[in-house]
């Protein structure tokens, strides 16, 4: 975990991210940029490729992520311009960060929470969507999400795909919406109040607010 800013430059530094992580980080004094050119896990005792990296607390300086990442956490006061790295599959944003990304398309799973009001494109591949804290940008759904949850300032149209199968929608979400025949599970709250068509494939149905919807079935 990077939780504070590093301050001496050109000069390699060791970081404790974790109890069995350490990382070698170097701060370019010329372009003023963070690099991780190292990664040593104390279990194997050898150097090998990080794969995993949260970024918290007061850490807030520009950053070089390596091609290895496969999960990144943002939250803290990180609020830097970064290339997410095109191996990335999981990608979980909070706190204040909110600028703009481009999503690679390995990715399989992004949460959106805090700050973050960017105009955001899926890849294509994606299949867990969670979306709450202030984001309100249009979006359109990857035809592969299986996972939709929505809550937050979230309030725009959006067309389910048939290969939902959870959705969640909660906090100002109220827009008029079509569920697919795909979906097996569905939890309602906040403020939505639109008429639904349940589909004939839904399981669950959980309402968490006082009932104020019409259904057909």
């Amino acid at each position: 975990m990077l939780t504070s800013n590093i301050e001496k430059q050109n000069t390699n530094i060791n970081i404790a991210i974790s109890e069995n992580q350490t990382i070698t980080v170097n701060l370019s004094k010329e372009t003023g940029y963070l690099s991780i050119i190292g990664n040593f896990n104390k279990n194997t005792g050898v150097s090998e490729p990080l794969t995993h990296l949260e970024i918290n607390g007061e850490f807030n300086q520009p950053i070089i992520l390596p091609d290895s990442l496969t999960l990144l956490n943002i939250s803290g006061i990180f609020n830097q311009i970064i290339t997410i790295p095109k191996n990335l599959n999981y990608l979980e944003i909070k706190g204040i960060f909110n600028k703009p990304i481009i999503l690679p398309e390995n990715m399989i799973s992004i949460t959106i929470n805090g700050e973050f009001n960017q105009s955001i494109i899926f890849p294509p591949r994606l299949e867990h969507i969670t979306i709450s804290g202030k984001f309100n940008k249009p979006i359109i759904l990857p035809t592969l999400l299986e996972y939709l949850e929505i809550s937050g300032e979230f309030n725009q149209p959006i067309n389910l795909t048939d290969s939902i199968d959870y959705f969640e929608l909660g906090g100002k979400y109220n827009q008029p919406t079509i569920l697919p025949n795909s979906i097996y599970s569905l939890e309602i709250c906040g403020t939505f109040n639109k008429p639904l068509i349940l589909p004939y494939s839904l399981k669950r149905l959980i309402i968490n607010e006082e009932i104020n919807y019409t259904f057909f079935i």
